[in-house]
């Protein structure tokens, strides 16, 4: 399952967005143990140009990208924070296998 938001917030409540999960922004690809999320070299851009989900809400140049694995996820999954470089723009991922 997956499911993706985008909206507008403050930037000052940009924080609150990532409490209650243990998110990180990924290590690049190659420093990063087999298995674990790693930010690749060619990373998306833009909100749109992210996963192979669909385009939603307004497109926006991703300056941060925060990842969560949460333990409840049963069999794996993740949650996925997109934003721009002022914290005002956001996408939500949310893949549960």
């Amino acid at each position: 399952m997956e499911e993706r938001c985008a909206f507008r917030i403050a930037p000052a409540d940009f924080g609150v967005l990532l409490r209650g999960y243990d998110f990180y922004q990924p290590a690049p690809c190659g420093s990063s143990p087999v298995g674990v999320i790693c930010d690749p070299p060619s990373r998306p851009e833009t909100s749109h140009a992210y996963g192979g989900g669909p385009a939603v809400g307004r497109d926006f140049a991703v300056a941060y990208y925060y990842v969560a694995e949460p333990k409840r996820f049963e069999h794996g999954g993740s949650v996925t924070v997109l934003t721009d470089r002022t914290r005002s723009m956001v996408m939500v991922d949310v893949y549960v296998e």
